[in-house]
C-alpha cells in the first residue's frame, strides 16, 4: 500500500483580485501555490483554548467568560486570536470524523461564531484552527484509519473524505464570518 502524505496548511483570506476571497474558494483550490499567504504585518496573537465544559456553568466560546478572555488578549496589545473548535474520533483506527466534542456540532458552531464575533468587537483578527480529538487518547500523529500500524488505504480515503466534508462546512462558516486565516490540516 501507499503511505498517506500529510500537509500542514493555513489559508489566508483577502479580497485582492488574484487572491482567494473566501475559505470555500481556498478549499476548492488548495493546490494553487501562487497565493501569497504572508501577512504584511507581524502577527501578535494568543490562542483561546477550548473553554467549553458541559458539566460546568462556563458556556465556552461566545460566552461572557470568552469575551473577558478576548478583552484581556486585546489589553496585551495582541491583534490576532486563535480559536480552536474540536471534532472527535472514537479511536485512532476510526475512519470518520465525528463533528461533536462536548456539544453537538450545531451548538459548537454557534459558540465558535459567537467567539469570532466577540473577537471582531475587540478589534482582533481570527485564525481558526480545528483540532481532532481521538477518544482513545492516542496522539494525533498516530492516526491509523482502518487499523494496523499505519492504517489502510481505504481507511485513509474514508478519513480524508470525512475530514474534507467537515472542513468544507467550517470553511463556509469562516468565509461568512470574514475569518482571516483557517488551518486546514
Amino acid at each position: 500500500g501507499t503511505l498517506p502524505t500529510f500537509l500542514l496548511l493555513a489559508s489566508c483570506f483577502s479580497s485582492g483580485p488574484e487572491e482567494y476571497g473566501s475559505a470555500i474558494r481556498f478549499v476548492d483550490f488548495s493546490s494553487d501555490a501562487t497565493m501569497r499567504c504572508v501577512p504584511d504585518e507581524k502577527i501578535r496573537g494568543v490562542t483561546v483554548g477550548i473553554i467549553e465544559e458541559n458539566r460546568l456553568p462556563v458556556a465556552g466560546y461566545g460566552s461572557p467568560e470568552c469575551a473577558w478572555a478576548l478583552e484581556e488578549i486585546g489589553d496585551l496589545s495582541a491583534d490576532w486570536v486563535t480559536i480552536t473548535p474540536y471534532v472527535s474520533m472514537m479511536s485512532c483506527d476510526d475512519t470518520r470524523i465525528v463533528p461533536y466534542f462536548e456539544f453537538p456540532r450545531e451548538r459548537m458552531e454557534e459558540m465558535v461564531i459567537g467567539a469570532v464575533r466577540q473577537a471582531r468587537e475587540m478589534g482582533l483578527k481570527v485564525f481558526l484552527v480545528p483540532h481532532v480529538y481521538p477518544w482513545d487518547w492516542c496522539w494525533r500523529g498516530d492516526l491509523r484509519p482502518g487499523g494496523g500500524p499505519l492504517g489502510t488505504e481505504e481507511g485513509w480515503i474514508a478519513w480524508f473524505d470525512s475530514y474534507g466534508e467537515y472542513m468544507r462546512g467550517l470553511a463556509e462558516k469562516a468565509a461568512q464570518e470574514g475569518v482571516e486565516m483557517l488551518s486546514i490540516g
